[in-house]
């Protein structure tokens, strides 16, 4: 990993005049007005980031200044291409470089914010940059502009949005070519610029760019813009509330991630509203970030609500909310699209009342609730209304506690919760966490909320809706976690464990030696249609340990599972893993949870800093014996040291491993030719790895 120094001098030499037929009147291209001061330097505040990450095969410099908020991509291997994702309107483009290799080009130099006017609403912004080839003749092909959403999965149906979504590439002078393309709706643009400083640009017939030079190593300066709405960051000094001594990059990473309106997922892939992301990632960092950061976790969350109180996983938003509407024969509009199909989500808001009331006072919960929606709905009223939710949700399992009357995930959907790829439950309906965690927590919320009188005035008879509250969490609490339940007798773990190792290439001996002759038991990761488990080992004792209080029984067991060494439980030198299908007798089952799935045996980086953080909940517990709160500060010390071994991983999503010469070795996830998907090089939640305290 790189850290690059705020904001380069001298950013005022990028001028040039734009002429964009049919698109934009003559106009000129200029650096962002925010940048001007003296002698044409760069004002340097706070609130301006200029770093890079160095992510496996793939350089990731960020950038924000003023309403600029951009993340440019660059291979390090592989086919060539250059990609920049815009917070505003989760948006970005792609450009492919042919007639060259990715060792060819130099890395990105020279960011710039530019502004210029539109025919639209609203200006273009984005940035400038320049890089050079080796090359003396390069063609760029396969341009995509739009929302990231369909960027990120252009290798499932490339031909197809290549024909979705054409450009017009009009050659502006000798060495200058544009790209330009409307939103769906006409609403939004966007725009690239690709200039050669020393030789000439040209079109061909078939829409490529041919850029050349006399014989010397191209020097090009790319330009992107788009018209969506930018958001208001939050300043990089104005994240935290007490003294936060962390890597710089951490910082960098949540502070590119922050703004007002609401906190982004992650980028490049997830750069807008996640509901989940955003609540967990609020909890980390409660105990250090300021008012002003977790407001704008919480108050985006409520605006998103549902009028059943449901709160929304994703935002389509931009083009994707046009595509949306597209392909549903709708009338095509930019309006947001919500999406409630997660059911986790529903039940984490409640908690992050109750921790904002503890972190910052009652008075402050009463002005945040205080506030209305942009429909004009209090935001009180708004959280009743998830309360109400959740109660209506706990009723069938709290009136009959049989196993088919928990929550399971929605009719004819593979996802559900957080494990949201298609065997990220390993095939289960009734997921652990929600069950035996997340509903007993949201309802433990709910009395307290209810005893603190916060909806007095809005219910008709909050007394009895206290008591059935009460009675309905005794149950939930007491009666869901034992259909999770899974023993093994020894022969049958160390058979698994035996063949399991050789299946995947390492050795037993570790995972034997942890087994003992003594039985197995763990919780399921999930329950199957049929209600039997799925003997899957899990990190989501990460939700049990920070969101309730469990018994000593349940403790140990998830301390085993935790730091058992793989493929007896979790634990692995890159890290806790958070699946292990060794019990698993289908080979087709396991094949679901291997190294290469993004839920499979690969390391999440905020799944270690929510053991973390739970774990300090478990040890400042004043009802547990001090054997088991030695335990539990044992198993913080041993994690926090895997975590330090592996700390250049922490702000990317997840990685994986391999395992060669008696070791493991850290892998970035989506870069191998098995991945089934891409990691985020920033990721809000493993970012809030700053509010985890040792």
């Amino acid at each position: 990993m790189q850290s690059v120094e705020i904001l380069k001098t001298g950013l005022s030499r990028f001028c040039a005049v734009i002429l964009l037929a049919g698109l934009l009147s003559a106009c000129q291209e200029t650096p962002d007005q925010s940048s001007s001061g003296k002698n044409n330097q760069p004002e340097t505040t706070q609130s301006e980031l200029e770093f890079s990450v160095v992510q496996g095969e793939q350089l990731n410099y960020f950038y924000r200044k003023g309403p600029v908020a951009a993340h440019v991509i660059k291979p390090i291997t592989k086919q060539p291409f250059f990609r920049v994702a815009f917070p505003a309107g989760n948006s970005g483009m792609q450009i492919q470089a042919t007639n060259s290799t990715t060792e060819d080009w130099g890395a990105v130099d020279n960011m710039t914010p530019i502004r210029f006017e539109s025919d639209k609403e609203r200006p273009f912004h984005g940035v400038s940059f320049d890089v050079s080839s080796a090359k003396s003749e390069v063609q760029l092909e396969e341009f995509l502009m739009g929302s990231i959403r369909t960027i990120r999965s252009f290798k499932f149906w490339a031909e197809e949005a290549l024909k979705e979504f054409p450009v017009t590439i009009e050659k502006v002078s000798d060495t200058k070519v544009h790209v330009v393309r409307d939103r769906l709706d006409k609403k939004e643009s966007y725009f690239v610029s690709v200039e050669v400083l020393n030789g000439s640009a040209s079109v061909t017939e078939d829409n490529k760019i041919n850029l050349s030079s006399d014989g010397e190593p191209l020097q090009l300066r790319i330009s992107a813009a788009t018209t969506e709405k930018t958001l208001s960051p939050i300043p990089k000094d104005a994240l935290f509330r007490t003294d936060v001594k962390a890597e710089e990059e951490t910082k960098n990473v949540l502070a590119f991630l922050s703004y007002d309106e609401k906190l982004l997922a992650g980028s490049w892939r997830y750069l807008t509203y996640f509901g989940r992301d955003t609540l967990i990632s609020t909890k980390l960092l409660m105990p250090v970030a300021s008012q002003r950061v977790v407001e704008a976790g919480i108050a985006s969350t409520i605006e998103r609500l549902n009028p059943n109180g449901e709160v929304a996983h994703e935002e389509d938003i931009g083009e994707q909310a046009n595509l949306h509407r597209k392909w549903k024969d709708q009338p095509i509009s930019g309006e947001p699209i919500y999406d409630y199909k997660m059911i986790d989500d529903n039940l984490m808001l409640l908690p992050i009342v109750i921790d904002f009331e503890q972190a910052f006072g009652l008075d402050a919960l009463d002005a945040l609730l205080a506030r209305k929606t942009a429909s004009g709905v209090a935001y009180r009223e708004k959280l009743l209304r998830n309360l109400t939710f959740v109660m209506a949700e706990a009723t069938p399992f709290a009136k009959d506690p049989e196993a088919q009357n928990m929550l399971h995930i929605g009719e004819g959907l593979m996802v559900g919760e957080w494990r949201d790829s298609g065997g990220g439950l390993g095939g289960g309906r009734i997921p652990y966490d929600v069950n035996a965690v997340l509903m007993p927590a949201a309802l433990e919320a709910s009395i307290t909320l209810l005893e603190a009188g916060l909806f007095d005035g809005l219910v008709d008879d909050p007394a009895a809706l206290l008591a059935d509250a009460r009675k309905t969490e005794a149950v939930w609490r007491e009666k869901a976690p034992g259909y999770f339940m899974v023993k093994l007798d020894n022969a049958e773990a160390v058979e698994a464990i035996t063949n399991y190792s050789a299946e995947i290439g390492v050795p037993a001996d570790a995972a034997l030696e942890v087994v003992g002759s003594g039985e197995v038991e763990f919780d399921a990761l999930s329950l199957n249609a049929d209600l039997s488990p799925v003997k899957a080992m899990h990190s989501d004792y990460s939700f049990t340990l920070s969101y309730i209080d469990p018994d000593e029984a349940t403790l140990r067991r998830a301390l085993r599972v935790v730091l058992d060494q793989f493929p007896a439980g979790l634990y692995s030198s890159v890290g806790v893993v958070v699946a292990n299908p060794v019990y698993l007798k289908s080979a087709e089952a396991r094949d679901h949870l291997d190294n290469d799935k993004y839920h499979g045996t690969v390391v999440w980086s905020w799944q270690q800093a929510l053991l973390l953080s739970g774990l300090n909940r478990q040890i400042a517990r004043t009802d547990i014996s001090e054997e088991i709160r030695n335990e539990l500060i044992r198993a913080r010390d041993t994690i926090w040291q895997v975590v330090d071994d592996n700390s250049e991983a922490l702000p990317f999503e997840l990685w994986s491993w391999s395992y060669a010469d008696g070791q493991f070795k850290t892998e970035p996830f989506g870069q191998r030719e098995d991945d089934e998907t891409e990691s985020n090089a920033a990721q809000l939640w493993s970012a809030a790895f700053l509010g985890v305290l040792r």
